[in-house]
């Protein structure tokens, strides 16, 4: 149950959805792929009253300087960079801490609710809540992997500082049950550990209305551990049953060369579509509106990130009317195998073409796990899962 205080924090008088009287800061760093820290940005534009935005740069934004960002009802009032600096990893890190630091207290602000998405920021939100510049933080946990470096000193490092950051947040948002786990584990207090799961953008006017047929989604960040160079080899053996198959691959990334050298060595040039970076993430629902099946042929891994996550993309594709394939890595998979939304399948490439053959082949079938997807994909819209979260951790914060 919740308190009356935090009932009539989130209650709107003009309107049935969460409002903010707070002031909110959330600090993530953005990759080329929408996710969870997104969905959340967004979320408190449209709802928090005063919302601060500081965004960090990762190694492969090429020296992209770090940005904050004031919004007022939805508005942006104004905003400011940080110097960009060359530097190996571990000094960018370090830097971004600093950097989360002096943008806040240069505000001459204070905050009533900070959201730190990975360790290093959620730290920040510690060091800014003994400055009295913060009043509680929520470390907000999308990834997790005990190797999450290869190098050991550093993993430790990292570890460590995972260690402390879960012991001295007020709040933690997992985005999976196995990483609520081990953050238990780590020392967090169980009553401030929530479960918040990925969402989906669920638009149901784009369902099923703009298919162009044997049309198939890619939809990530390009590294060897998404898999996309399974379904490239997939498509050579679909190709010989289905000869006007096509992919398109929605993101760019280190391993993007590679992937699109396979295509060219297999001789699939006319059936691979590599879209690069899509800015808008309404053209990216829209992309994948047009398409029969969204492909997740991740590498397993028992180190891999995904094995511990909740993958966003599988929900954006389940939002937009998708069978999915997926490899059986993220524990989602069971769920959509469950709810015949899609297929789970084996790390192979004989797996992955037989599937997508299945699909294509029986329009009934396709069609039929279609409405699953989307029936699945309304039960856990970012608005339902955030308004939620929020609910609960302005039950246990006192604000």
């Amino acid at each position: 149950m919740l308190s009356l205080k935090a009932k009539k924090i989130l209650l709107r008088p003009d309107k049935n959805k969460t409002s903010f009287p707070l002031s909110v800061i959330e600090v993530h760093h953005h990759t080329f792929a929408y996710g969870a820290t997104h969905a959340l940005s967004e979320y408190l534009l449209q709802n928090a009253k005063d919302f601060t935005f500081v965004e960090h740069p990762f190694m492969h934004h090429k020296f992209r300087p770090s940005t904050i960002r004031f919004f007022y009802q939805g508005s942006q009032i104004t905003s400011k960079k940080a110097p960009a600096i060359r530097a190996p990893e571990t000094i960018l890190f370090l830097y971004n801490i600093i950097t989360t630091c002096y943008l806040v207290l240069k505000t001459r602000r204070k905050f009533d609710l900070f959201f730190g998405a990975d360790p290093l920021n959620a730290f920040a939100g510690i060091l800014l809540r003994a400055l009295g510049r913060v009043r509680k933080v929520v470390f907000y946990v999308i990834d997790y992997t005990p190797k999450r470096f290869s190098n050991t000193l550093k993993n430790k490092a990292y570890q460590l500082l995972l260690e402390v950051v879960a012991k001295h947040v007020d709040s933690i948002w997992a985005i999976s049950e196995i990483i609520a786990r081990e953050c238990r584990v780590m020392g967090a207090a169980s009553e401030r550990v929530l479960v918040v799961p990925s969402g989906a953008c669920w638009r149901k006017e784009l369902q099923m209305s703009n298919r162009k047929g044997n049309a198939l989604v890619f939809l990530g960040h390009l590294v060897e551990s998404k898999g996309l160079q399974l379904a490239i080899e997939a498509i050579q053996l679909v190709k010989l049953e289905i000869p006007d198959i096509r992919l398109t691959v929605i993101g760019t990334g280190p391993y993007e060369n590679e992937l699109k050298s396979l295509v060219c060595k297999l001789g699939l040039n006319s059936q691979i579509e590599f879209l690069g970076y899509v800015k808008n993430h309404s053209d990216i629902l829209d992309i994948l509106a047009q398409s029969d099946i969204g492909i997740a042929p991740y590498v397993p891994s028992k180190e891999s990130i995904t094995t511990y996550a909740d993958p966003a993309k599988i929900k954006e594709y389940l939002g937009s009317g998708l069978a999915v394939i997926v490899t059986c890595v993220p524990m989602v998979a069971s769920e959509i195998s469950k709810k015949q939304a899609g297929i789970t399948i084996n790390y192979s490439r004989e797996e992955l073409a037989k599937a997508i053959i299945a699909l294509l082949k029986d329009e009934k079938l396709l069609l039929a796990y279609k409405k699953n997807a989307l029936a699945m994909a309304h039960d856990f819209t970012w608005d339902q899962i955030f308004e939620l979260a929020i609910a609960r951790t302005l039950n246990f914060c006192s604000l």
